[in-house]
């Protein structure tokens, strides 16, 4: 469980996933069974107390805020690119990036020419290293809309977002460790925010960003949804995960002869 692909090892009888991470074309893969639990992503637990979700930015009518938060080391060119195609598309809005790694000037300077590279003045850009925690979901506060990244998407980063009220823009990758937040939108219910391509990933940051009514709306019932969804239920997760391990024990006792 949590693994970013199958173990390969006979020893291994079973691997957990869900149907967004694993699709079913994809178990012939696997030298383990793949068991759905019913997102692979476990019930979510913070480093602090979040603060209460915040009016969504936009409404002060000072455009659109996009943001990120994921390591560098998870973002292509291609991401960078779809995201200053994104800024193209969307005028008046802005980037925040936030991550540790930006509190080296040559990071900093390495991810700036991206964005001049494709046309996109330095003001719309705000690069933020390393804070607290509470600092951190300040920031997210300030935030529309995540820009997910690729090829590996966000864990931690993409709940924070859902639970501040910040829907997240995902791009679906051929490999696991690009679906998790895919998974996390499928499981509340938001899969017009998954995009197949990064053409329609541009299109679907485009589109979202032009309905300021329905964002201030989703802003408002994302986190009440998240925390009655099961991945933001703790308690719920684990009754999934023990029904799951009673199951298997059971057919394992079925094909032995022992009893249960």
């Amino acid at each position: 469980m949590g693994y970013a692909s199958g173990t390969g090892m006979t020893a291994m009888d079973v691997i957990f996933a869900d149907p967004v991470v694993v699709p079913e074309g994809e178990r012939q893969y696997f030298i383990e069974e793949v068991r759905n639990l019913p997102s692979v992503i476990a019930g979510s637990s913070f480093p602090g107390e979040l603060p209460e979700v915040n009016t969504l930015p936009a409404t002060t009518g000072n455009g659109i805020t996009f943001g990120s938060f994921n390591r560098l080391a998870k973002i292509s060119d291609e991401a960078f690119a779809a995201w200053g195609r994104v800024l193209q598309v969307t005028p008046g809005s802005r980037l925040i990036l936030k991550t540790r790694e930006l509190d080296d000037r040559s990071s900093r300077e390495r991810v700036t020419s991206y964005f001049s590279d494709s046309g996109i003045v330095e003001d719309r850009i705000v690069l933020i290293g390393k804070t607290t925690w509470l600092a951190h979901v300040a920031t997210v506060s300030q935030v529309d809309i995540v820009l997910d990244s690729f090829p590996q998407c966000g864990g931690m980063t993409t709940r924070e977002g859902l639970m501040m009220g910040v829907p997240v823009v995902t791009r679906r990758w051929p490999t696991q460790l690009g679906r998790a937040s895919a998974s996390m939108l499928t499981t509340l219910g938001l899969t017009d925010w998954i995009a197949e391509s990064t053409e329609q990933y541009v299109v679907i940051a485009r589109e979202k960003s032009r309905d300021i009514t329905a964002l201030a709306e989703l802003r408002g019932r994302l986190r009440p949804r998240f925390t009655a969804s099961v991945i933001g239920d703790a308690s719920a997760y684990v009754k999934a995960v023990e029904e799951e391990y009673r199951t298997l024990w059971r057919e394992w006792c079925g094909k032995s002869g022992v009893s249960h």
